[in-house]
């Protein structure tokens, strides 16, 4: 009798639990990342700092409002901008980022524009980034 009930248990469970647990995986994955790249700027920076030994740092606000309207991506909300430098690469690698409040996290921003096409990550050298910040952001009136 109660190997019966084991067995009955043990069917039941993998019959009518299982399909439960898949249903719950299911809508786990149709649920949409607060990132829409789904990526956070503490993933990237994790990975380009492990596996290119880079520095980085953020720029400030005045030099975040240059590089916004220098790309015109004002429509993404980024509030962020960290620099990356690798000793293995001449170019230096910058990724825009936005504070998701409702989320409390930093999620990287994949810009998309005429100039920039679907990128995350964006390459310059010193120069090329030099040029672009000595430039005055427009002030609002």
């Amino acid at each position: 009798m109660t190997k019966a009930l084991l067995f009955l248990l043990l069917f039941t469970f993998i019959h009518f639990g299982f399909p439960v647990l898949a249903q719950e995986e299911k809508e786990k994955e149709k649920q949409i990342h607060p990132c829409s790249s789904e990526l956070t700027l503490d993933d990237i920076t994790s990975f380009i700092v492990f596996n290119f030994r880079a520095a980085f740092g953020d720029l400030k606000s005045n030099a975040v409002k240059t590089w916004i309207e220098h790309h015109k991506i004002q429509k993404f909300k980024v509030n962020i901008v960290r620099i990356f430098r690798s000793p293995f690469f001449p170019q230096l690698a910058i990724v825009s980022a936005r504070v998701h409040t409702d989320y409390n996290l930093v999620c990287a921003v994949r810009l998309n524009t005429d100039e920039i096409k679907d990128d995350v990550v964006l390459y310059y050298t010193d120069e090329e980034l030099e040029k672009i910040l000595s430039k005055k952001p427009d002030t609002e009136i």
